[in-house]
């Protein structure tokens, strides 16, 4: 029992202090958590982190969450799977609904303090990522898959990073030229995950086997296809991933045929009931919202949807959530992109749980009051988190049961690189804000390139004297405030 609630605390306490620390969100907290549970802490070893990764990688909903709520399960069962998702997004939606709550005393200069110690934290966290970067690169040496694993980041960073690399080059030289304002290639996190399972999937043991020429072949046109230059209508190129998802499953059953299992079947009812624990405190905080007298039975539905239905992390949850919430009426354009969207922007921890919280607490506000409205943001941040659960559950229960056919062995291979070159475009986003919130501020170039040098050389100093990261999180913070007001 000692035990047990010494591994609660310490996953408690290393996941509150992920959501604290947590800038970017999504992809950006892998390396952050694998720093913290794997590295400093040792509650993980590399090998079940890279299973949790691969999982919450390939299922829908917020990413931080899915390894929170995995990370607990492994190391307290039921209950760490749940205090672990929790943990991990709450010190961001806390202070998300606290300054909503306050928007209307707090004047528009306040969230631009909020943005200015962003910056600071943000290049600590470009940091830690490059940092991550590197140490995939050296485990692929050690498995004499660098090659592969260079080529594979190369890859990834230029179908992907299209948008991010045309929004750098805005803040520092200018409108581009009509003909270079749409990238070729940029494809959403999504189409991505979809067209790397099927190369893995795919390809045969030899590259130039026709199987594996034709799957490379109709990759390459997807990829194309799947940019915004030769973009085809939407409910062919939607047919188009069905398409590619059947033939995924017909290369994985026909995998499946080829090997022998072990007489385990694969046991259901333990994410059943897993799934239960979450759902049920969704029914009881939507119960209480209702004696609150608010109408929360279309926001609850729409936002186990909106969820389930996300793939790719914030950027991408934002299309999702301003067709659902702002095209259905819950909230304003003006609520949603002057408030709730900036707020949890600069703020640490999955946006996905953030915005359904932020969102959550307008619609009871302006319902029945302001306990109202943060009730139906507990609301939010119940449903954001068990409908990324409830799914994961069941995906990671099969993955533990098929982890040893060739698909899946490929795939914890390929999967870091690819997580890698998201990372890059992820992190040429995170300076995009940041240049945005500068010369928002009216600076210019000379000065987003002298507060990022002052802030590398900060950290280099810091972890040369082997500086906590806590502490290192609140120097930066303070140190690009304090230039930031003076100038």
């Amino acid at each position: 029992m000692k035990k047990t609630k010494g591994i609660i605390k310490k996953l408690l306490g290393s996941f509150l202090k992920v959501g604290l620390i947590g800038f970017g969100g999504g992809s950006a907290l892998i390396p952050i958590i694998e720093k913290e549970m794997v590295e400093e802490k040792k509650l993980l070893d590399k090998e079940t982190y890279l299973q949790h990764t691969i999982t919450a990688n390939i299922t829908p909903g917020a990413l931080p969450v899915k390894l929170g709520g995995a990370a607990g399960e492994h190391l307290a069962g039921n209950l760490g799977m749940v205090l672990g998702s929790y943990a991990v997004t709450f010190p961001g939606v806390a202070i998300t609904v606290i300054l909503l709550s306050m928007i209307s005393i707090l004047s528009s200069e306040f969230l631009h303090y909020v943005e200015y110690v962003s910056i600071g934290v943000t290049a600590f966290i470009l940091f830690l990522l490059t940092h991550y970067i590197s140490k995939v690169l050296k485990t692929a040496k050690k498995q004499k898959f660098s090659k592969q694993a260079i080529f594979i980041i190369a890859l990834t960073t230029i179908v992907t990073f299209g948008k991010e690399i045309r929004g750098v080059f805005t803040q520092v030289i200018g409108d581009l030229p009509p003909s270079l304002a749409t990238p070729i290639l940029d494809i959403s996190t999504i189409d991505l995950l979809l067209i790397t399972f099927f190369l893995i999937a795919g390809l045969g043991s030899t590259l130039k086997s026709a199987r594996s020429i034709a799957v490379m072949v109709f990759s390459a046109m997807f990829v194309l296809f799947a940019g915004k230059t030769f973009s085809l209508p939407g409910p062919v190129f939607t047919a188009i991933k069905i398409l590619i998802f059947l033939m995924i499953c017909l290369f994985i059953y026909a995998e499946s045929r080829k090997i022998k299992t072990t007489g385990d079947k694969v046991n259901l009812l333990k994410p059943l009931k897993q799934s239960s624990y979450f759902l049920g405190l969704i029914i009881i905080l939507y119960i209480i919202t209702r004696i609150l007298s608010v109408d929360t039975t279309a926001f609850m539905l729409n936002g186990i949807i909106s969820t389930v239905t996300s793939f790719g992390g914030g950027e991408a949850y934002l299309t999702v959530a301003d067709g659902i919430f702002v095209g259905g009426g819950y909230v304003t354009p003006g609520e949603f992109y002057g408030q709730i969207v900036p707020i949890a922007n600069a703020l640490p921890g999955p946006i996905l749980v953030k915005m359904l919280s932020g969102v959550g607490y307008i619609v009871g506000l302006q319902e029945s009051g302001q306990f109202a409205g943060y009730m139906t943001a507990t609301l939010g941040f119940a449903i954001g988190i068990g409908a990324t659960m409830s799914v994961f559950s069941f995906l990671h229960e099969i993955y533990a049961k098929f982890a040893h056919m060739k698909f899946f062995r490929r795939l914890s291979q390929g999967i870091l690189p690819v997580v890698c070159g998201l990372l890059v475009s992820t992190m040429l986003a995170m300076i995009n804000e940041s240049l945005h919130i500068i010369h928002g501020s009216g600076l210019g170039n000379i000065f987003s390139l002298t507060i990022f040098l002052g802030c590398f050389l900060l950290i280099y100093i810091m972890q040369k004297l082997k500086i906590h990261d806590v502490i290192n999180i609140i120097v930066l913070g303070a140190f690009s405030l304090v230039i930031m007001i003076l100038f």
